[in-house]
């Protein structure tokens, strides 16, 4: 039903801003005492810096479920679509230097759904496996049309996989009991 819905969207996003304010309540605890240590400064720059955009992310993320219209459905272009996504997130790829292999299928590339609530779905999936895998690991978009959905069923396939080493030292990851284990987790989405 709709309220377990909103209670795991709800519980998820409290999660997600929960983790970075361990990080930041912690190195802000320390600064007093550590104020002198350049190295600590440093290191409380980019921890904090990076939390804080985290934050920033799930509450952009927030505001944009929030934002969307009532379902339109019309025929969506999803490889295009797919293509954009990444676009937009050329620079974020780049900075923490992930190999992203893609097998998106334009030759039947279209599905019939809302494209905003996609583009809100396929984007937060993608910021989300972003988050997870640590620098260098491998992220490999696939896109399949699927023969059930000439008889109404779902058009496109979608699969979100990635895999990389074990980020040790992550405290996310040992709290985090949604955290992948890095070996290879994926996801798949049926349009």
């Amino acid at each position: 039903p709709a309220n377990d819905l909103l209670q795991r969207l709800v519980s998820s996003l409290a999660h997600q801003v929960r983790n970075p304010l361990v990080a930041i309540r912690t190195f802000a605890s320390l600064l007093p005492e550590r104020f002198e240590d350049p190295e600590f400064r440093g290191r409380f720059h980019d921890i904090v810096g990076s939390d804080l955009g985290r934050i920033e992310r799930v509450l952009e993320q927030l505001s944009g479920f929030a934002a969307l219209e009532p379902t339109r459905a019309a025929p969506v272009n999803v490889a295009a679509l797919m293509e954009q996504l990444l676009e937009e997130r050329r620079s974020q790829i780049q900075e923490r230097r992930l190999l992203v292999l893609k097998e998106i299928d334009s030759a039947l590339p279209l599905a019939l759904c809302d494209e905003a609530q996609l583009r809100f779905a396929l984007g937060s999936l993608l910021d989300r496996a972003f988050d997870w895998v640590p620098e260098r690991a491998d992220l490999y978009l696939a896109s399949k049309h699927h023969p059930t959905g000439l008889r109404g069923g779902p058009a496109v396939r979608i699969l979100i996989r990635f895999h990389g080493p074990s980020p040790a030292g992550r405290a996310e990851s040992a709290n985090d009991e949604t955290a992948p284990d890095f070996s290879l987790r994926y996801t798949t989405i049926e349009i």
